[in-house]
């Protein structure tokens, strides 16, 4: 007598059956759950990889540049208060982003930044401190409509030359293209928006009496530029002192 609890016993050629079936049963079961965790897994590392690429190909906007002193921005700040009466056509340079512009870098991957900083030891190690000064204003394009409001910078050593050039070839060693224009050397007072003054801005420009202000250049800077509809902002990376 078997009870009902009692389980069959199956032949031997039954539970051969029995098994080929179930062995078939789970391979063909399992390729079907693996393949959406394959999926789901490639899927997270393409994301990582991407934020991986984004990351390494970030970039900054950057310019070597002197700085100022206090008393020349002062000077220049009076220069605009005196062609104030083309505010509206004039996008005025505020004091604190005042300077001299070396070199413009523009976009540079971030990774390339310390490879600035070592052309640009290598160019002021051959540069001496010097002194520049202020000289007239004037416009570009020397012709036609006024894009730009400047005044001149100078020096009788010849250092500042020299030491821009040093700059420039430094840096072209490095993999950056050198400037097809030569080096004009000038303070940008203001960009023009839009000039329909028929010429009376170019002729206020030419005719601004300007103090000569003079400096001491014994420093160059790496800066970045942060754009936005504020205006820039500038941050210092590095200070390389002429002489080395």
């Amino acid at each position: 007598m078997r009870r009902p609890d009692d389980e069959p016993t199956a032949s031997p050629s039954r539970a051969r059956k029995e098994a080929d079936q179930c062995g078939n049963l789970a391979i063909s079961r399992r390729p079907v759950r693996a393949a959406p965790v394959r999926k789901r897994t490639n899927a997270a590392l393409w994301r990582q990889a991407d934020k991986a690429a984004q990351w390494s190909n970030q970039t900054v906007r950057l310019f070597v540049a002197i700085e100022l002193d206090e008393a020349i921005k002062k000077m220049l700040a009076r220069a605009q208060r005196s062609l104030s009466q083309f505010d509206r056509a004039v996008r005025w340079v505020a004091a604190p982003q005042m300077h001299l512009t070396l070199k413009f870098l523009g976009e540079v991957p971030d990774d390339r930044v310390a490879d600035i900083h070592a052309a640009l030891d290598l160019a002021v190690a051959d540069c001496e401190p010097f002194e520049v000064a202020t000289t007239a204003a004037g416009c570009f394009p020397p012709g036609g409509r006024v894009r730009t409001v400047w005044v001149g910078l100078g020096d009788a050593s010849g250092m500042l030359a020299r030491c821009q050039s040093k700059v420039e070839d430094a840096l072209a060693a490095a993999g950056f293209p050198p400037e097809d224009r030569a080096f004009s050397a000038h303070l940008t007072l203001g960009r023009v928006k839009n000039d329909d003054s028929r010429g009376k801005l170019r002729e206020s420009v030419t005719g601004l009496k300007t103090a000569a202000v003079s400096q001491q250049v014994e420093t160059i800077r790496l800066t970045q530029s942060e754009l936005s509809s504020k205006g820039p902002t500038y941050t210092v990376l590095g200070e390389h002192r002429l002489g080395g």
